[in-house]
């Protein structure tokens, strides 16, 4: 399970200040100037608060506190970043949503440690959800009929329960996700891949606006009009991980979105859980690959909450969101031969792999199958022996 992480302590810090979000903004879009020299910036606000940023202060914070800062170091910030930056807090005022940085209590505390963490974001509707446990939701935009239903079932069961869903309002699984909450009755939160006055795809927006209704929250790190691009939408699976203390992978494919996030989940050192599927089904490979790289296979609501939610799982919603897929099922003629192989001395995946060379992901199934009925144990290093 995921600790909480600490606030970021400075114990020089004698008064607080609020940040010049105006100028923070404006230095946003300065030349060469980037997440790091900003949060930088925001560290030494910290040590020694200035509620202008003016030349003298920035001047000084780039030689002590923030040496990557020195492409400002002469101080002047154009008046036309400074005008944009006036524009976007109107923009943002506006629509009634509100930024807040790195080092406002508002701010995301699962956030604060993350690689490039954003320095500031912008939130339209209850922050108060940040404060619940989240589960993060991502897959693939193309998911078969089997993958919508099996999502659904489980996210609604995690958000009866007492989990905030968070997603990336995209088509397919992360549509899936914020619905199945809304259905759940609970609450979902909507991390952009654009600014958070521009809903993405156009579609969702009614959808968007459920989620508000309903106590939810919308998350973007770009600015109001900020178009949707692929690289924001990379950049901001970060933060869908981020969040929260597991993500589940709905159905996925090789390559895409979903395996991006793969990689910022196991950088994030949070826990992540997996469907399994058959290799016949299209858009299975990614999960099948997460289940081989050490993703736990998840079949049912109880599988989540009991690994890394366990303060909100009582006996009774434990019996309520069992899983029956347990049962014990004849085998077939594939895991027959793996169990066959698999005794008392452990076996490497690659052996059984070897063994059928024209059935790899037939086998890598039939190991997932067999480990779920409790017929084999998966141990360090891809090793697989019989259970007990």
């Amino acid at each position: 399970m995921m600790p909480t992480l600490p606030r970021i302590c400075h114990p020089k810090a004698v008064e607080k200040v609020a940040v010049p979000v105006e100028r923070l903004l404006a230095l946003s879009i300065y030349p060469n100037v980037g997440i790091k020299t900003l949060n930088q910036l925001l560290d030494a606000h910290l040590e020694f608060p200035s509620s202008t940023w003016n030349a003298q202060w920035l001047r000084k914070m780039s030689i002590k506190q923030a040496p990557l800062a020195r492409v400002i170091s002469d101080g002047v910030i154009p008046e036309d970043l400074l005008r944009k930056a006036q524009g976007w807090i109107l923009e943002t005022q506006k629509i009634g949503a509100r930024i807040v940085t790195r080092v406002d209590s508002e701010y995301p505390q699962m956030l604060l440690h993350i690689y490039e963490a954003p320095p500031f974001l912008w939130l339209r509707g209850n922050p108060e959800v940040l404060k619940m446990p989240l589960l993060s939701v991502v897959g693939t935009r193309r998911p078969t009929h089997t993958a919508v239903r099996e999502t659904k079932r489980i996210v609604e069961d995690c958000a009866r329960l007492g989990l905030g869903i968070v997603s990336g309002l995209a088509h397919g699984i992360d549509q899936v996700a914020h619905r199945a909450a809304l259905d759940g009755g609970g609450v979902t939160i909507a991390v952009f891949g654009s600014g958070i006055n521009r809903v993405y795809p156009s579609q969702h927006r009614a959808l968007a606006k459920e989620m508000l209704q309903q106590g939810g929250l919308h998350i973007s790190e770009f600015p109001p009009g900020a178009p949707p691009a692929k690289h924001h939408f990379v950049k901001r699976n970060r933060i869908i991980s981020g969040l929260s203390r597991a993500c589940l992978l709905g159905q996925s494919a090789l390559k895409g979105g979903s395996m991006i996030t793969q990689s910022y989940v196991k950088e994030q050192d949070r826990d992540f859980y997996a469907i399994p599927y058959a290799p016949s089904e299209p858009q299975s490979g990614g999960s099948l690959y997460a289940l081989r790289d050490g993703a736990t296979l998840t079949r049912s609501a109880k599988d989540i909450l009991s690994e890394s939610y366990k303060e909100i799982l009582t006996d009774h919603e434990c019996t309520s969101v069992d899983s029956s897929s347990a049962t014990i099922h004849a085998p077939t003629l594939l895991q027959t031969e793996i169990l066959r192989r698999c005794q008392s001395t452990p076996v490497s995946i690659d052996v059984l792999m070897q063994a059928m060379p024209n059935q790899r992901s037939e086998v890598l199934y039939a190991l997932i199958e067999l480990e779920w009925h409790r017929r084999i144990k998966r141990l360090p290093g891809d090793q697989y022996i019989r259970h007990e």
